[in-house]
């Protein structure tokens, strides 16, 4: 489509205010600065990048779901918010023991249960970071080639290129600084645009059943949200990060209110556009819709919500990615040492998973299956919650067992092709097997 000189100047004002503050806030770095903001995390830093990292491609990912099940797609908010709250008590312990030595999600295993399982559970963790990579920048290479007319695959290099510089110059300070700035023009456009479309739209009372997804669905949507802070390696991150308990306590708890007024805008938003463009493309109906609903002028503000949404999840998921490959498989390493390995594992990690979204450029079908593989980590992290005092061999097993059975389930499913939420029903009930077959294994060994 075409942008107007309006457009264009919104877009280019975002990107050089986005790349203005990197810089400002990164120059005159301290290692400890660059690789975990110096563990001084203040209360509206927290809640922006609580909620910037997680709000990146779920907003196409949503708006698919909305057409999917209307109204009844908002069970996915309200289980990872739920989750959020009941992560809660958990995040304190993990502050109080681990918030002035640990940097990654492993670190907690390799610490308190052996170096199988924080093996494991690193490994787990970087794909699981890779695999949220990959599918913010198919969403944003979507957007960028929607608007513009390049291919998918330049948009992708131009985003992930934009997104890799401002990570070399400040790494974990630049992600939870520029996040404020992001998850601002987040909630100011998204009020914008929801106050706008609802005057030109009437949402069909259909549309707003909340039992429409189905109970099986619903299931799945609220056990995914509750499970998702579990294995979450960059809200594990933002736990060290913090400063106090009192600002981790406020900073959860206040992050889950902003989430849910989002949601529910979004979802005004989506079905406002589902009532208006019922035959589109659920993946592109978000994009469809603001190029022919709002008015003209700002459409640019569009394109800058897009990217604030995906860049604050793609830089996120790149540092925290790199940064617990250098952690968790180059330990002992001086810190200034450390930075610099990052910056190179973040090179790798941009370039690899860049050429990954070209080659699949799908994502529900993405979404539903590393959701799948999140809960194997979930799962023996509650564990640890319940029982501290849990065998290393129960938790390898665990992580083995719901590896095994998922990927199973996931090829059996791309064979037929019949991948849903449900999945992840199927990684819960392999990791539970694990832990049972866990618990037996460490009796006998006794």
């Amino acid at each position: 489509m075409a942008l107007t000189g309006l457009d264009y100047l919104f877009i280019v004002l975002y990107f050089a205010l986005v790349f203005l503050v990197a810089y400002v806030r990164s120059r005159k770095l301290e290692p400890e600065e660059f690789l975990i903001a110096k563990r001084k995390l203040g209360l509206i830093g927290a809640i922006s990048t609580i909620n910037a990292t997680k709000t990146g491609s779920i907003i196409l990912v949503f708006t698919a779901l909305l057409y999917l099940y209307g109204f009844s797609a908002m069970w996915y908010f309200i289980g990872v918010s739920a989750g959020y709250l009941i992560f809660i008590p958990f995040a304190v312990r993990l502050h109080k023991r681990h918030g002035q030595s640990h940097y990654t999600l492993a670190d907690y295993y390799f610490h308190d249960y052996g170096r199988v399982s924080g093996t494991i559970s690193s490994v787990l963790n970087i794909f699981i970071m890779l695999a949220w990579l990959i599918l913010n920048l198919i969403a944003s290479s979507k957007v960028l080639s929607f608007f513009t007319g390049l291919n998918f695959a330049t948009s992708a290099i131009i985003v992930a290129a934009f997104v890799l510089i401002y990570l070399l110059m400040g790494g974990f300070k630049a992600v939870v600084t520029t996040d404020v700035l992001q998850y601002a023009a987040i909630l100011i456009i998204f009020t914008i645009f929801a106050f706008t479309l609802l005057q030109k739209t009437v949402i069909p009372a259909s549309e707003w059943n909340i039992a429409a997804a189905g109970p099986v669905n619903i299931f799945g949507f609220f056990l995914i949200g509750i499970l998702i802070p579990f294995a979450a390696p960059e809200l594990w991150q933002r736990v060290y990060a913090i400063k106090d308990l009192k600002t981790l306590r406020q900073g959860i708890f206040y992050s889950v209110i902003v989430y849910l007024f989002v949601a529910f805008l979004l979802a005004l938003i989506g079905l406002s556009i589902k009532s208006q463009f019922p035959m589109v493309d659920p993946d592109i109906a978000l994009i469809h819709g603001f190029v022919n609903l709002l008015p003209a002028g700002l459409t640019g503000l569009a394109v800058v919500i897009f990217f604030a949404a995906f860049m604050s999840s793609i830089d996120t998921y790149t540092y925290t990615a790199s940064s617990s490959l250098v952690h968790d498989f180059f330990r002992g390493l001086s810190k200034r040492s450390t930075v610099k390995m990052i910056k190179i594992a973040m090179a790798g990690v941009i370039m690899i998973s860049t050429l990954v979204a070209i080659a699949i450029q799908d994502l529900v079908l993405g979404t539903y299956i590393f959701a799948g593989y999140a809960v194997i980590l979930a799962i023996p992290t509650v564990a640890t919650w319940i029982r501290p005092r849990i065998r290393s061999l129960t938790l390898n097993t665990c992580f083995l067992t719901g590896l095994v059975v998922l990927t199973l389930w996931v090829v059996r499913g791309a064979l037929i092709n019949s991948l849903t939420p449900t999945l992840v029903l199927v990684g819960i009930a392999g990791s539970l097997l694990g832990l049972v077959l866990g618990a037996i294994f460490s009796r006998i060994s006794r």
